[in-house]
C-alpha cells in the first residue's frame, strides 16, 4: 500500500508526495522444523512465524497449508504445532501486505544403538555406536562406580 501525502503551500500550489511502505519479511523457526512422529511417544514439529515490516499494533494473520494437512490452518499467533514431515507454505498477511515462505519439516527416525562387545566386565572397554539423523543430539549417562 502506497501512502500519498498532499502538501499545500502558502502560494496556493500543492504537491503530492508518495511514501512507499517498508519491505516486509517472513521467516520461521526452527528451520527446518523437526518431527518425531515416527518415534516412540513422538510429537509433530512446532514452528513459529517470525515477521518484520508489519504494523505490530494490528493483528497479523497467518496460514499454513501443504504437508499432510487436509485443509489450511489459520491463526493470529503464527505458531503451528504437531506437524508431520513434509513441505508446507507459510503465509502472513495484514491488509494488502502478504508474504509467503516455503517450510520444510523433516522426520527424525528412531536411532539405532549398539554396544560391542555386548557384555563387559570391570576394566574392559567397549564401543557404543549410535546411528541417527543428522542434527540429532543425545545424552549418554554412565554409571559412576
Amino acid at each position: 500500500m502506497t501512502v500519498v501525502m498532499r502538501v499545500f503551500f502558502t502560494n496556493g500550489c500543492s504537491k503530492d508526495i508518495r511514501i512507499q511502505p517498508c519491505d516486509a519479511n517472513l521467516q520461521y523457526n526452527p528451520n527446518p522444523g523437526v518431527s518425531t512422529l515416527n518415534c516412540d511417544n513422538g510429537i509433530g514439529a512446532a514452528i513459529t512465524a517470525v515477521t518484520d515490516g508489519y504494523d505490530t499494533s494490528l493483528p497479523i494473520n497467518f496460514g499454513l497449508e501443504g504437508g499432510d494437512l487436509t485443509q489450511p490452518i489459520e491463526n493470529t499467533t503464527g505458531i503451528f504445532t504437531n506437524l508431520a514431515a513434509g513441505s508446507y507454505v507459510l503465509t502472513a498477511w495484514q491488509g494488502d501486505l502478504t508474504r509467503s515462505v516455503s517450510v520444510e519439516v523433516i522426520e527424525v527416525v528412531n536411532p539405532t544403538v549398539s554396544l560391542t562387545p555386548s557384555t563387559i566386565c570391570p576394566g574392559q572397554t567397549a564401543t557404543l555406536t549410535i546411528s541417527a539423523s543428522s542434527g540429532t543430539t543425545f545424552t549418554v549417562t554412565l554409571p559412576l562406580n
